[in-house]
């Protein structure tokens, strides 16, 4: 047991009456002066708090008790355990005794905001972000031309938070350093002088507090995005390893508070408006594979070739490395990487193109490997057992022993596309062609959001196993969690399938 005391967050702030564990009991005060009016709001089937007001104190109380709280399974898989839990959240909303209502609202802080980061620059200010700006390619398209502003300012000035601020933005750029304020103000005076039409974006993690447009909290404003109306697409100003159209994923698939500008008389103001933050879809996380096993010269030792295609989010895990870390250290990264899909076999070769921050948000990192597949293939009488499916990899399989209690929430939409060509040498038989016949989904309010299906085609001493999978939308209600295991699990039994050859 113990008492926490600490400062009211005026702004919002949210109180967690829930958690990993059981709770034997669990109460929250807050105490103020009966003159503040606090706005609150409860989620997850928790009762709004009890409030009461001792008049001789001219004090006010917002208290909440619960006991026996049942914990909330933070190991379930795929979940988001933090949007589950009962909290409830509380703001100022008014001083009665300044006569101040609806205090800390998206209003006046988009207003002031804006007016914040669009001042007037003076001469030198203007001759700087001209001269920095006629190195940015301006060819191709907008989203091109964006992507190169990104590119240019991430690759000339460092971001860090705590450094210092600086008078001017000639400064900024002779300097190479920004905080947040000065990074902010330089990305809003090198889209002016481009001619770039955008919206601040202020939204949170999801992960830990989601953006709730019921309820007007600065304790959702914590994350900073880009908006570009002309592209629909997003842009983290501070996160160095992002390029357009990727941005912190934890920050999409939720509202976020748009900051637009508009002119009203002459005059440009800043308008807020919640808007949707839409993550990227499956169509740009969307992977390849393409490999080829031929036994034509050694029934027990075929030669494996295998290209893969890693886009969006997937080409994050490794193309951004390229540019950080020692090449030695690189070089043993993507041995690393293809011993996923070698079975731990020592490669014979291995070649990863695309490698880079230059190539984040416009291509897709791409591994090559060959090696020998022995370890694939054993030997029982005159059948060579040939274990097909480990050569896409280690996959991911679900169990769940109880009942499901969260909805899935993954992290954002993706997709596969792989391609096996077994190459056979004439008169060979083949048993268990039929077990890559597979066909799963998980339906989403009708419509099929989920999937794993998987075919094949013999022609002559060739077989071509063709598989799709994905995954369109970020949440899967816990009715859906059945069918979402089995589209899961079907790449792990994909994983298991043998063949069987017969010289």
């Amino acid at each position: 047991m113990y008492i926490l005391r600490e400062n009211t967050e005026l702004d919002g702030n949210s109180i967690r009456m829930q958690g990993e564990y059981p709770i034997a009991k669990n109460s929250f005060e807050l105490i103020y002066p009966d003159h503040l009016v606090f706005k609150t709001k409860s989620y997850n089937g928790l009762a709004e708090p009890i409030y009461a007001q001792d008049t001789m104190a001219k004090k006010s109380l917002l208290k909440l008790s619960l006991t026996d709280v049942a914990a909330v399974d933070s190991n379930e898989k795929y979940a988001n355990p933090n949007a589950s839990l009962q909290l409830f959240r509380y703001k100022l909303d008014a001083n009665l005794g300044k006569n101040l209502r609806n205090m800390y609202n998206y209003k006046e802080f988009a207003t002031n905001l804006y007016e914040r980061f669009h001042q007037p620059l003076d001469k030198r200010d203007v001759k700087a972000i001209e001269q920095f700006c006629k190195d940015i390619p301006s060819a191709g398209s907008a989203e091109d031309v964006i992507w190169n502003i990104e590119n240019k300012l991430k690759k000339t000035v460092s971001y860090d938070r705590f450094v210092l601020g600086q008078n001017t933005l000639a400064e900024v750029l002779k300097s190479k350093q920004a905080n947040q304020r000065d990074l902010l103000r330089l990305y809003f005076a090198v889209f002016s002088q481009m001619k770039i039409d955008h919206n601040l974006v202020l939204t949170s993690n999801r992960y830990k507090i989601p953006f709730d447009r019921g309820f007007e909290s600065y304790e959702n404003l914590n994350d900073l995005l880009f908006y570009f109306p002309a592209i629909k697409k997003f842009m983290t100003p501070t996160e160095i390893e992002y390029r357009v159209p990727l941005f912190p994923a934890e920050l999409a698939a939720q509202d976020g508070l748009f900051i637009k500008e508009k002119l009203f008389a002459g005059t440009t103001m800043g308008i807020g408006e919640i808007s949707k933050v839409e993550v990227p879809g499956p169509e740009v996380t969307h992977d390849v594979m393409e490999i080829s096993i031929d036994f034509t010269k050694d029934m027990s030792n075929p030669i494996v070739s295998s290209k893969i295609l890693f886009g969006g989010y997937s080409a994050m895990n490794f193309q951004p490395i390229k540019d950080f870390i020692p090449d030695q250290q690189y070089q043993a990264m993507l041995k690393e990487i293809a011993k996923n899909y070698n079975v731990e076999t020592e490669y014979k070769t291995l070649k990863a193109s695309n490698e880079g921050t230059q190539f984040v948000g416009k291509k897709p990192f791409v591994l090559e490997t060959t090696f020998e597949g022995k370890d694939l293939v054993r030997k029982a009488g005159d059948s060579y057992l040939v274990s097909i499916g480990q050569l896409i990899g280690r996959q991911t399989e679900m169990y769940q022993e109880n009942n499901r209690t969260l909805p899935v929430e993954i992290d954002h939409p993706h997709s596969y596309l792989r391609t096996i060509k077994v190459i056979l040498p004439p008169g060979t038989g083949v048993r268990n062609l039929e077990k890559f016949t597979m066909d799963y989904s998980a339906n989403v309010d009708g419509k099929s959001q989920a999937g794993f299906k998987s075919a094949y085609q013999q022609q002559s001493n060739e077989i071509t196993v063709t598989n799709t999978e994905y995954y369109n939308v970020v949440n899967y209600p816990v009715t859906s969690f059945e069918a979402y295991r089995t589209v899961i699990n079907a790449a792990a039994d994909f994983n298991k399938i043998v063949l069987i050859l017969n010289k």
